[in-house]
């Protein structure tokens, strides 16, 4: 007896190039979201995101170009963002130097070693603030008074006053 059986390898072919179509669209859209929330868009996030194996991505040339290309842009768009010049010596001979307690990058100057961060906030009591007090001791208002409706305190309202004067002098 001769038997000539073959298997039939349709329906598993049908439902492996499913797979793969899921797997591409998964990837895709982990691409995306990586752009789309400003991350590095490389092998392993990719592979991590869309929750794939690396040797599916690398495995696929269109994916593995797209991947590679877009990890180029992001490189070389990183290296365009230009550091800050030196506040003290000008210089542009800058590098990275850590994060304050605030969360700012810092930055320190290979030539004059000064650190410093790009932008400082302006510490202190809004304008309004300041001329609320400054209208309720002319009103004749004690310090202290003033201290306890307002919440600033009365030493900080006496250097206003006597900057005041001393403007208007």
């Amino acid at each position: 007896m001769n038997f000539n059986c073959k298997r039939n390898t349709k329906g598993s072919r049908v439902v492996v190039k499913k797979k793969k179509q899921k797997a591409f669209i998964k990837i895709e859209d982990a691409i995306k979201t990586l752009i789309r929330q400003k991350k590095a868009v490389n092998f392993s996030t990719v592979s991590k995101v869309a929750g794939v194996s690396r040797q599916q991505l690398y495995s696929q040339p269109f994916l593995k170009n797209k991947i590679e290309t877009l990890r180029e842009q992001q490189k070389a768009s990183a290296s365009h963002t230009e550091l800050p010049q030196c506040p003290k010596c000008f210089s542009l001979n800058v590098i990275k130097n850590g994060h304050r307690p605030n969360g700012k990058q810092g930055f320190k100057c290979l030539n004059c070693s000064r650190q410093f961060i790009v932008k400082y906030e302006v510490r202190g009591y809004p304008l309004q603030v300041k001329e609320c007090c400054l209208k309720l001791h002319s009103w004749g208002m004690s310090l202290r008074s003033i201290e306890r409706a307002t919440g600033v305190c009365h030493t900080t309202i006496l250097t206003w006053v006597k900057q005041v004067n001393v403007s208007s002098a």
